[in-house]
């Protein structure tokens, strides 16, 4: 029997939990209707080894009936299990891909669209873009092209590849185009607010736990820093993260910006804690952007902007404020501004010397740590040191993805 991995049965049937959640928000859009009937070879473990060809659906469940045996399983089960587990994971991210790509493409066009300048080549780079949409919505509704991208990934690794290189030149040629002829690249809708507009002190943390515990389908965050705080609602006395995570299981999806912990005072190690629950769990999307300043939460189509970060004091402190915008139109520009910034096509990484620490969460982890314990070792922050390289020890389990 193998028994190594029961410690962590929880935590990879929280990662398939999360799985199940994309592959349902992934069939909500209209051109992924054929995505429902590509097949998947899974294995069924138990008495002997079956592979079966199944739906994404189909294949998430029995990936958590075969974590359902925990320590039952045999080494060289727990070893299909998990080749099985990101082989799923993989395919998702391939179709996750394609929407962005193709959301990606849509802003592009948007912004050619309503410019008040023809620019010469705007017509030439409709036509790709165009082209590109068509292509990529073409393979999704094709079932026997998408299946072969299933079956084998490195073909969707080139093709991404391609269309990322087109697509960043012409962000390139949009970017020098916006700076030579000084237009801001977002267009800042009239927002329509109604209602309880201003919210102060401790009743921002009261509205914000409101709307999160109620949240149906997204919820991003513009912080400069997280914690993971303790918080109250109907009786219960829990910590945030844990809050964010059942989001998550519920199909909601979380997504968090947060400045680079170096680019701090000292070492914020309630910070780091709370980045290491994050980078362990791999429930959120989190990227880490160097010069992170904005306090913005997006709950659905509402927008709270104001001056309070994610963490205890931000909820609860008495010198904060918050506005309140109840207009899709904001909420869409702020996932934009999301993606944007994720992708380094933002104006603000245009003339940013610090990008190469920038990134995702779950890329630069290990880096963070390598270099906050350095700098605990040359302050003397011994403390500090010891708690830092407690964590370092404690995420060498989970390997970067």
């Amino acid at each position: 029997m193998f028994v190594g991995l029961s410690g962590q049965i929880e935590e990879l049937k929280n990662f398939v939990y999360s799985l199940r959640g994309r592959i349902n928000k992934i069939l909500s859009i209209d051109y992924f209707g054929t995505v429902s009937r590509i097949r998947v070879s899974i294995h069924v473990l138990g008495m002997g080894v079956n592979i079966i060809d199944v739906g994404l659906l189909e294949a998430i469940d029995v990936l958590l009936d075969n974590l359902d045996m925990g320590p039952r399983l045999m080494p060289h089960e727990v070893s299909i299990l998990l080749d099985d587990i990101v082989r799923v994971s993989r395919i998702i991210n391939m179709l996750e891909d394609m929407n962005r790509f193709i959301m990606r493409i849509r802003s592009l066009k948007a912004e050619i669209e309503k410019s008040i300048i023809d620019f010469g080549e705007s017509k030439s780079i409709l036509r790709i873009l165009n082209d590109t949409e068509e292509s990529l919505i073409a393979l999704i509704r094709q079932e026997d092209i998408l299946q072969r991208y299933v079956n084998d990934p490195n073909l969707w690794e080139t093709r991404r590849n391609s269309i990322d290189r087109v697509l960043n030149e012409i962000n390139r040629k949009l970017s020098r185009i916006r700076h030579a002829i000084g237009i801001s690249p977002v267009e800042i809708p009239q927002a329509k607010i109604v209602g309880g507009v201003l919210l102060f002190g401790s009743d921002i943390g009261k509205y914000l736990l409101r709307k999160i515990l109620g949240a149906k389908t997204k919820i991003i965050i513009f912080t400069q820093s997280i914690h993971n705080f303790i918080v109250r609602f109907g009786g219960r006395r829990t910590r945030i993260l844990p809050v964010l995570e059942e989001k998550v299981r519920e199909g909601v999806d979380v997504w968090v910006f947060s400045r680079h912990p170096l680019n701090m005072p000292r070492i914020p190690i309630d910070y780091i804690y709370a980045l290491r629950r994050i980078y362990s769990m791999r429930l959120f999307r989190h990227m880490i952007c160097w010069h992170m300043h904005m306090k913005i939460v997006v709950v659905d189509s509402e927008t709270i902007i104001g001056s309070a970060n994610f963490t205890g004091h931000g909820f609860r402190g008495l010198g904060e404020i918050s506005v309140i915008i109840r207009d899709p139109t904001y909420a869409m520009v702020i996932e934009e501004t999301y993606r944007s910034l994720s992708e380094k096509r933002h104006i603000c990484c245009s003339s940013c010397e610090r990008k190469n620490f920038c990134g995702s969460l779950y890329d630069l982890m290990p880096r963070i740590l390598e270099d906050a314990i350095a700098r605990a070792k040359r302050n003397n922050y011994l403390k500090t040191l010891v708690k830092l390289m407690s964590i370092s020890n404690e995420i060498t389990r989970y390997p970067s993805r």
